[in-house]
């Protein structure tokens, strides 16, 4: 049993914390200097949402991935005064729409808005369900062009390098921070609640390598790690890609991970 799977074990049999209906305000959230995580709840085959803290879930989704077979992968979900921001989407439409659904109809916080991280598939192979919903969606230029090479739907409007704004009335900031585990790989900050979504840059404890390094600059790599731990010390949950989140250790780990990494 891997991290990943006895994280969620440990929470199984939790009901999710529901939301009034009516708008919350998003700076009265204050979460604790050592956070535990809520309720798991399970939305569909191979899709479930962790509570890791009021108004924000980590959704992972399982999916067959191309050289890879089964992986769970993670998105983001985060609650705000009258719709949800969805940072990353599942591999597949069917789970996407899914995640959709149980934002609107559940949560009654319909997703206004999707954030990628990059153009490979765990990051926006479901990107064409949000958009047949008319839900905007964002990234770098470079995942827009990367998504159409792999022909996958691209976000439909462009983020700078690093921006700071307001998204379903949810304060973030976004940055890209140099290539890693891809030219366009972005993490999006959350000062709210001291969440850094690292994405598919940053490794979970329990990693032993680097993954799918197709796309990987190695060298760039430890330099994007290095900025993204410069950037945000404040961060107390750090989400990765893939796997259990965790605190600074993933950001430690995963530069000691490409420290590990012959040199070419």
């Amino acid at each position: 049993m891997d991290t990943r799977r006895i994280f969620l074990a440990l929470l199984l049999g939790l009901a999710p914390a529901s939301l009034p209906a009516g708008p919350q305000d998003w700076s009265s959230l204050s979460p604790q200097a050592q956070p535990a995580p809520g309720p798991t709840v399970e939305i569909g085959t191979d899709l479930s949402a962790t509570e890791l803290l009021p108004k924000v879930w980590i959704l992972a989704s399982t999916s067959e991935l191309e050289g890879f077979g089964r992986v769970s992968s993670n998105a983001l979900l985060v609650a705000g005064p009258r719709e949800s921001l969805l940072v990353d989407v599942p591999a597949t439409e069917a789970q996407t729409r899914l995640l959709l659904d149980w934002a609107a109809h559940t949560l009654k916080r319909p997703v206004g808005a999707v954030l990628c991280t990059h153009a490979h598939a765990d990051r926006i192979g479901g990107l064409s369900a949000a958009h047949a919903r008319g839900i905007e969606s964002y990234g770098l230029p470079l995942t827009q062009r990367f998504a159409a090479d792999y022909h996958r739907q691209a976000p439909r409007r462009s983020l700078g390098p690093e921006e700071t704004r307001k998204l379903c009335g949810i304060p973030l900031q976004t940055l890209f921070p140099g290539a890693g585990h891809t030219p366009d790989n972005l993490v999006v900050w959350l000062p709210s609640v001291k969440v850094l979504f690292g994405g598919c840059l940053i490794k979970e404890a329990a990693s032993t390598g680097l993954g799918n390094l197709a796309d990987a600059d190695p060298v760039s790599w430890k330099r994007a790690v290095a900025l993204v731990q410069a950037r945000y010390p404040e961060a107390r949950w750090v989400v990765p890609g893939h796997g259990a989140p965790g605190g600074q250790d993933l950001l430690a780990h995963t530069r000691g991970l490409l420290e590990a990494q012959p040199a070419k």
